[in-house]
């Protein structure tokens, strides 16, 4: 297969002085190589159904750009799924669980956002994380860091699954532990 295409962005990129480099938060980015402040492309900006610390899920109100989470189709299949997470577009400060291709209405709210966490995430206060809602002009999104743990191994993100639920992955070194973290909601 020598000159194929495995994986594409689709990014409409001119130069030749590119380079890809993966940031320790998980973010793949297409950069200049004379220059890194310019950034091509960034895979925060396309997720796919796991949200990371350091990524914005919402939307960009000027480029029009929109992030959200999609399920996968199925355990064994990356292509697109049933669900998807993202901005509640009938209401500001809000973000929705709904099929992904129906006009069926969503089946999880997570509650307008209270200046701390979405008021039907209590969740949210467990203390692992800083969260940050932010709509002004320019965009309304979420995101979340994790605060310094003092074991670097410390792993944590969420995921929208095959069957709609968002879950989150907790651990440190070679334990995971699945949380159900919006279970009381569905």
């Amino acid at each position: 297969m020598k000159n194929s295409t495995i994986w594409s962005t689709r990014a409409d990129i001119t130069t030749n002085d590119t380079i890809a480099v993966l940031l320790n938060n998980g973010n793949l980015v297409l950069r200049e190589a004379s220059n890194s402040s310019n950034v091509l492309w960034q895979s925060f900006d396309h997720p796919t159904d796991i949200l990371l610390s350091g990524a914005k899920l919402g939307q960009n109100k000027v480029t029009g750009l929109n992030r959200r989470l999609v399920s996968r189709k199925n355990l064994a299949s990356q292509a697109t799924g049933a669900y998807r997470l993202g901005l509640d577009p009938g209401s500001s400060g809000q973000f929705v669980i709904a099929p992904l291709n129906s006009s069926s209405p969503p089946y999880m709210y997570s509650g307008r956002w209270n200046g701390k966490y979405f008021s039907s995430l209590s969740e949210m206060q467990s203390g692992k994380a800083n969260f940050t809602y932010v709509n002004n002009e320019q965009e309304e999104y979420f995101m979340y860091t994790l605060k310094k743990q003092d074991d670097d191994m410390f792993l944590f993100y969420d995921v929208l699954d095959v069957s709609g639920q968002m879950k989150t992955v907790s651990g440190y070194g070679g334990s995971r532990d699945w949380l159900d973290f919006c279970q009381h909601l569905s």
